[in-house]
């Protein structure tokens, strides 16, 4: 059962107006900032700052600090008993939560931090689902492809960007901000392993579908292809083939086609396709 605090007279009248300078910003934020001029916007977020201060304060006064999210605190730059602290909806929002359950905005144990996860995603250039094994670190995530790791922070930028980049591969813009979105979700909620790999499954299916959207013929092909024909592309392949046991059988096949020659189009093995100057 949540437990609700039980305020003074002229706690309760401050929750009161509170919730009223509140419901008005809400109001204006869901109109499209149509409804205010500028100094009066200014001018509400300022009265609703100083009400949840006052709040605050006297809540902390008579034995009963509010409790905020870890993560609120590091988002506003400053401590709950600075006033500047709320002057946003989403802090004045757990206040009054606190106010009807004081467990309200206790934190959730981080239940995925060393776990690793499989990010998986279909490559034309090879025509294989590839898998990039993902770890889940303090500050971000850890990637590793084959017998190679990189360190990267929550948005796996830029590390994830020059890892498909190399691959060739075709990916969502803003595949960045969505990495970055499930870390921190993680984290704030507690989310079990499962519910981390499926939301890493739908990013996998994005990365798929840009990919598979994407033209691969005429001058964009040729680019491909003049790419994966750079000696150190061809040293790296020759090193793959020769230690099996680091690629699976898909991938083998793949790159010893490519050194003699041939690359995969779905399930026919062609002839490299040259310009007219001869070159690859």
């Amino acid at each position: 059962m949540p437990k609700k605090l039980k305020l003074t007279e002229s706690q309760t009248k401050l929750k009161s107006e509170l919730e009223i300078l509140h419901n008005q910003i809400w109001q204006y934020i869901e109109s499209d900032q149509k409804l205010l001029s500028g100094d009066d916007t200014s001018r509400l977020y300022d009265e609703m700052a100083r009400k949840a201060h006052e709040l605050h304060m006297s809540l902390k006064d008579s034995g009963h600090e509010p409790k905020h999210h870890k993560y609120m605190i590091e988002n506003r730059g400053c401590t709950p008993d600075d006033v500047r602290f709320y002057r946003h909806v989403h802090p004045v929002q757990d206040l009054l939560a606190f106010i009807d359950d004081v467990h309200a905005n206790d934190d959730h144990k981080d239940k995925t931090i060393g776990k690793t996860f499989t990010l998986k995603f279909f490559t034309k250039r090879w025509q294989y689902i590839e898998h990039y094994k993902i770890t889940r670190t303090e500050k971000g995530w850890d990637i590793r492809v084959l017998s190679d790791s990189y360190s990267s922070n929550k948005s796996m930028s830029p590390e994830l960007n020059h890892l498909l980049d190399n691959d060739g591969v075709c990916y969502p813009k803003d595949i960045n901000l969505f990495f970055e979105w499930l870390w921190d979700k993680a984290a704030e909620e507690g989310l079990t392993k499962a519910k981390v790999q499926a939301a890493i499954n739908k990013l996998g299916k994005w990365i798929s579908e840009c990919e598979e959207k994407a033209p691969r013929d005429g001058v964009i092909e040729q680019a491909y292809i003049k790419q994966l024909m750079s000696d150190e592309s061809r040293d790296t392949m020759e090193m793959l083939v020769a230690n099996k046991q680091l690629l699976d059988v898909g991938a083998t096949i793949c790159c010893s086609d490519f050194l003699s020659g041939y690359i995969q189009n779905g399930k026919q093995r062609i002839a490299i396709p040259v310009d007219s100057s001869g070159n690859a």
